[in-house]
């Protein structure tokens, strides 16, 4: 680019930009403001306080640029006046109410001025336009292409120009002479009526021409412009023509068809559309009304409309660029294929079809060519398809598979059968034969081995047709095989299973025959049931097997052979007798199966029949002697249900006895006149009942041990603690025999473990008791703990008489001592031992007992289980009892005991209780219904009843008093039905005063108010 070019660019620029009439006026109305501002503020006192300068600012530039350069030029000048010569300069003083009228006032005439000069300038616009185009008509150049012609007001033809004098000699037209009335009445009616006016003239040449009538009244003629329209016309006609197909095709397709035009918002952009025109297939197929879609914004018609459309369409309309997308409508469930395009500016046209049919057809065809796919690929057959030339169209996964393990190459479609198996020419060409019998129409199948037969053979039935096309010609060929290699080894099985079976048939131990349903006779049988019957097989044959049936077996074995013949069954086992040739019972178990023909009707059934006489015997023996056992086993419940009863009875009878000795001996203890030698004595008789109480629990626990009747009340104690409450019980033991006694808890302290606390205490006194008891004089006895992983391990050890090894396997056992000696110097029933062993199991532990042999000591080992700590710690505390009654009571006391009856009652007249006594149930009804009474002592067996059935009727009578039972009987049971009968309290005789007062402070403690 020269340099002259670039340095005159920048002028051309602006005299573009100058010469702009939407933005020019504007940067004039900014500069006449500046102009009126800077003459303000150089001529301060002569312009004070008024708005002259802007004035003719706004008067110039409304003139010159018209209403909107004016309105804004008002509008700066207010702000400048306002904002730099108010009387707060440099912001809006809203509080100036003398300045913002003067302000409003400007703004009133300043908005009068620009819309005022607005309206004359567009006015002079009009009037200079009008005489430009009079002026332009007012000429006649002779160089105008098309004929110009001049008519009087009287019809006459005045002028014409070069090429309307052609137009004159064509037509016969004479200057000076009246024009033809085609003519002249359209140029004298425009004439007349001062306007212009157009029509058209068809001349001799079959021409069109068009001429524009321009009046001039003032001079009395009209000017006749005209031009040649024919091919105009033609082209019209031609449209018109072309319309009218187009109309046709448009009301008659099928498609779908609609124009439309998009919408502006006010920056121009577009954002909405409306349809203008629409054919019938268009409201057939969107279900739309013409009359209600045309000419309305869709966003009106459709409210809901996806912004999708007004994209598309409006993408259409702003790029030009056609867009084709197919589109499925939810509410009408139908699919439409749609193209649109721009047909003109601002304009769209969219063709759109129905296509849910065809694409209901499309996904017909897929499903059906997913589902034969499917099969194809799911079918184990391997199936592939060939062309005319030889090459693979189709194939499944198993031909590939195993195309691929047999011959060793992949294949896939569209290689052919000679690339496929060039390595192996043999193949190549018997696989050439057999495909091109089918490219010749064959269809045939064969049966074929691959692979070492010695390794992994495979067999195929290869099927082989040809592939026709509608006409029938061929143009390729299917080949189907088939697997069966596991067939042809089932039938290689099966030969070879019946050569087995018939060797096992004839040489088989046990009796084997086949059987028709017609007769029941044999088919063939063995010579182990020939044998096991006395027959030859030529009898057997000849013999229907019933008649060689005991007669009461005959219908056992009947009804399932004619269910079996009808096809019902399948197979049965039954147990029966023949009869033997000697004349004696043969019993046998008999399995027969049935066996189907070709047609899979019933055939025949195969016997399989085996002597089980001496078995029979046999069974018959061992059922006698378990008759026998069983016999013997309920004597043995029996007996054991009356051991359970004879002790639970010698628990009442020897624990009844003892209850008077006991308090006896209590109240006897604290009598303070008595010497320290009979205190010692009686001392010495307390600890005898107890001992003698002990062992009657300790018997009765093992029972209760043996019928699984003991439950433990679990919870999570502190095992140092049952320990410790052990030691106390027997501490003085362990004074008493002047033992060295030593604890170590170890330094993990404290040990929680879930367990009874009574029960486990119970073990612990039982060890302690047995160390103390076979431990000498000054001898040692010490418990240890140890933690161990999660488990807590307790030692009880002794230095006593120790324990022989050989009886160590025998300690933890009922009623075993190591030997008899021992049992004769120390006494015991040896249950304690086995109680503590059932118990530690109870409690998911183990119990273990160690010793180095006699006089070396013994140690048991406990081993149980840890738990984490309670939140709430838990200690076995013992039971505290309420405060004891200073109330007198009135007591109801029924006992047929007559010794314990007046021990008991002496206890309580010495504790202030009124006590009236009974022997039965009887006289305690008759009492009770004489007098109130505030507690019921009663023992349960009773000469007319028990107190059970005595404290149901009191109950029922209405009495409420506490009542407390009193029984030998202290089994859990025994406590569950004395609660279940309404008794408060189970006293387990033998009981002593302390236990008697404590239950009884027990009961009534709610009788204090």
């Amino acid at each position: 680019m020269s340099s002259a070019s670039q340095g005159t660019r920048p002028g051309i620029v602006w005299r573009q930009l100058s010469t702009s009439r939407w933005w020019c006026g504007y940067l004039w109305a900014a500069v006449f403001t500046a102009v009126a501002v800077l003459v303000r503020w150089a001529i301060p006192e002569v312009l004070e306080g008024t708005y002259l300068v802007f004035y003719i600012a706004v008067i110039a530039v409304a003139g010159l640029y018209g209403r909107g350069p004016g309105l804004l030029t008002t509008v700066l000048s207010a702000l400048c006046v306002d904002l730099l010569f108010g009387s707060s300069p440099g912001y809006i003083n809203f509080g100036d109410m003398v300045s913002l009228g003067r302000e409003a006032m400007f703004l009133a005439g300043g908005i009068g001025i620009s819309i005022v000069a607005g309206m004359q300038k567009a006015a002079h616009a009009r009037l200079r336009q009008q005489a430009g185009e009079l002026a332009s008509v007012a000429q006649f150049p002779s160089e105008n292409p098309h004929p110009v012609f001049r008519v009087g007001g009287d019809g006459r033809l005045l002028y014409a120009n070069r090429v309307a004098e052609e137009f004159l000699e064509g037509e016969g037209w004479v200057c000076g002479e009246l024009v033809p009335t085609v003519v002249r009445e359209p140029a004298t009616s425009a004439l007349i009526d001062n306007r212009r006016f157009e029509f058209e003239f068809i001349c001799h040449a079959k021409r069109v021409l068009a001429f524009l009538c321009v009046p001039l009244p003032d001079k009395g003629y009209v000017n006749l412009y005209g031009r040649d329209v024919t091919d105009a016309r033609l082209a019209e006609a031609a449209l018109r023509e072309s319309e009218q197909r187009y109309r046709s095709l448009f009301t008659s397709m099928n498609e779908g068809f609609a124009l439309g035009e998009v919408i502006l918002d006010k920056r121009g952009f577009p954002c909405n559309f409306r349809f203008i025109e629409a054919n019938e297939a268009f409201e057939r197929q969107t279900g739309l009304a013409r009359q209600k879609v045309l000419g309305r914004p869709i966003t009106e018609v459709l409210p809901n409309v996806e912004p999708h459309w007004i994209d598309t369409y409006c993408g259409v309309v702003l790029t030009g660029k056609p867009v084709r997308f197919e589109h499925y409508n939810q509410d009408t469930q139908r699919h439409y294929s749609v193209f649109c395009y721009r047909p003109e500016e601002n304009r769209f046209a969219i063709l759109f079809a129905d296509d849910t049919n065809r694409k209901r057809a499309e996904e017909d065809r897929r499903r059906a060519a997913e589902l034969l796919t499917g099969i194809i690929e799911g079918t184990p057959d391997l199936v592939a398809a060939l062309d005319r030339n030889f090459h693979f169209v189709a194939l499944n996964r198993r031909y590939r598979e195993d195309f691929t393990h047999i011959f060793g190459r992949d294949i896939e479609p569209g290689v052919s059968i000679v690339e496929a198996l060039a390595h192996l020419p043999e193949e190549q060409q018997n696989a050439m034969e057999l495909w091109g019998r089918a490219l010749r129409g064959e269809t045939f199948t064969i049966t074929r081995a691959f692979g070492d037969p010695n390794r992994q053979r495979k067999i195929f039935d290869l099927r082989f047709s040809p592939i026709c096309d509608s006409e029938g010609r061929v143009v390729g060929a299917a080949h189907l095989a088939s697997d069966v290699t596991q067939r042809q080894d089932a039938e290689d099985a099966l030969r070879h299973s019946e050569a087995t079976y018939r060797a096992v048939f004839e040489h088989a131990a046990i009796g084997m025959g086949r059987v028709r349903f017609d007769d029941a006779r044999w088919i063939d049988v063995n010579d182990a049931f020939c044998h096991m019957l006395g027959y030859g097989q030529e009898e057997m044959l000849a013999t229907p097997w019933p008649e060689i049936t005991h007669s009461e077996d005959v219908d056992l074995d009947l009804v399932p052979f004619r269910r079996m013949a009808a096809g019902e069954l399948n197979s049965y086992s039954i147990v029966k007798r023949f009869i033997h040739k000697q004349g004696h019972h043969v019993w046998a178990r008999l399995t027969l199966s049935l066996v189907r023909d070709a047609r899979d009707q019933p055939d025949y059934e195969i016997a399989i029949i085996e002597n089980i006489t001496e078995r029979k015997q046999a069974a018959e023996e061992l059922a006698a002697a378990r008759q026998s056992a069983e016999r013997a086993r309920a004597a043995a419940e029996q007996a054991n249900h009356a051991k359970d009863h004879f002790l639970a009875v010698l628990s009442h009878e020897l624990r009844t006895p003892l209850t008077p000795v006991v308090m006896g001996v209590s109240m006897l203890q604290d009598r303070a006149d008595l010497d320290a030698g009979v205190h010692e004595s009686l001392e010495m008789i307390r600890r005898n009942v107890e001992m003698e109480a002990r062992l009657i629990d300790d018997l009765l626990d093992v029972s209760r041990i043996a019928r699984g009747k003991i439950e433990l009340q679990k919870q999570r104690v502190e095992l140092c603690t049952i320990i410790e409450r052990a030691v106390d019980v027997c501490r003085p033991d362990i004074e008493a025999r002047r033992l060295h006694f030593g604890v170590d808890m170890g330094h993990a302290a404290p040990y929680w473990v879930e367990a009874d606390p009574t029960r486990l205490q119970q073990v612990f006194w039982n060890l302690l008791k047995n160390a103390i008891k076979f431990t000498p004089h000054d001898g040692c006895v010490g418990i240890r703990c140890r933690p161990d992983i999660d488990y807590i391990q307790v030692e009880v050890n002794d230095s006593g008489i120790g324990i022989e090894s050989e009886a160590l396997s025998r300690v933890f056992n009922a009623f075993e001592q190591a030997e008899r000696s021992i049992t004769q110097q120390f006494g015991g029933l040896g249950l304690g031992l086995a109680i503590s062993k059932a118990l530690v199991e109870m409690h998911g532990g183990r119990i273990e007992a160690h010793s180095e042999g006699r006089d070396k000591g013994a140690t048991f080992r406990i081993r149980l289980p840890l738990t984490s700590p309670a939140s709430q710690p838990v200690s076995p505390a013992p039971s505290i009892a309420p405060p004891r009654l200073h109330r007198p009571l009135r007591v109801l006391l029924v006992e047929d005991h007559g010794v314990t009856a007046k021990m008991m009652k002496m206890v309580l007249n010495a504790e202030g209780h009124t006590v009236d006594t009974a022997g039965d149930v009887a006289t305690a009804l008759e009492f009770a219904g004489q007098q109130e009474f505030d507690l019921l002592l009663s023992d349960l067996g009773l000469p007319d009843g028990s107190g059970h059935d005595l404290m149901r009727q009191l109950r029922e009578r209405g009495h409420r008093f506490p009542g407390i039972a009193l029984s030998g009987y202290g089994q859990e049971e025994d406590l569950q039905r004395s609660r279940q009968a309404g008794f408060d309290a189970h006293l387990t005789k033998p009981a002593s005063r302390e236990s008697l007062l404590d239950v009884i402070a027990s009961v009534t403690f709610p009788l204090r108010a």
